[in-house]
């Protein structure tokens, strides 16, 4: 298929309502909604697509590949940032940033989790090791006091068992708490990208409104053009 303005133009405006930017880089989600957005580009009369979910993806790769480099010749040769008086320029600019700040935000999810993972492992070492330390302690006073009745042993053994289970214990709330910090921050982003979302999508009715009423005004003004000229057509024929 030949990609051309329009093309490109059809392809940014459905894509920015299906985002698939919500979704981890290189997940199966992520991947759907690619195929979502070929079903949905497909199902164009005019003008006509003929698109899977790997071309779509691959052109929309090299659209945005071409833009960065454009914007960083420009600002080179320039030295300001350069002005974007197309819809279509000004589009995938805006799609760029948000798939940018989409897996920007994905990186920093995954690596303040790795840094609670690591965290949480420390915390579980050193629990494990003062537990061992104590329960070497225990044994050497037992060791040493030679106690003379099975009972001492006995007592001895729960109490190991209790420390034990409170370690244990400790380190179940820990986790527990780290898993309700990660929940709590993904919610948050989950709201952010939603807001985000629903900005996007009133900026994209707000443009196709805009390109409506051009359209009617201009079909107006020529409907007026054709009346005006049938009647000075009309006013020279009785003239004559």
């Amino acid at each position: 298929m030949k990609w051309t303005e329009e093309h490109e133009l059809l392809m940014l405006r459905e894509l920015m309502l299906l985002q698939p930017r919500l979704h981890k880089k290189g997940t199966s989600e992520r991947g759907d909604d690619w195929e979502k957005l070929a079903v949905s580009l497909n199902a164009i009369p005019y003008p006509q697509f003929r698109v899977t979910q790997r071309s779509v993806r691959d052109h929309y790769s090299t659209m945005e590949k071409r833009r960065r480099k454009k914007v960083r010749e420009e600002d080179r040769a320039s030295g300001i940032a350069p002005e974007e008086d197309k819809e279509l320029a000004q589009l995938l600019d805006e799609t760029i940033e948000l798939f940018d700040e989409s897996d920007k935000i994905t990186d920093q999810t995954k690596q303040k989790q790795e840094e609670e993972a690591k965290k949480a492992e420390e915390m579980r070492k050193r629990s494990l090791e003062t537990f061992k330390d104590s329960a070497e302690r225990n044994a050497d006073e037992q060791q040493g006091a030679r106690p003379k009745k099975g009972r001492a042993s006995g007592a001895s053994t729960l109490a190991y068992l209790k420390d034990r289970a409170e370690v244990e214990a400790t380190l179940k709330r820990d986790e527990l708490k780290i898993k309700r910090q990660e929940l709590a921050l993904q919610a948050k982003e989950q709201e952010g990208r939603q807001q985000q979302f629903d900005m996007m999508n009133k900026q994209t009715r707000d443009i196709q409104q805009l390109q409506q009423q051009q359209m009617q005004q201009f079909m107006q003004m020529n409907a007026n053009m054709m009346q005006q000229h049938q009647q000075q057509t009309l006013a020279l024929m009785e003239l004559l």
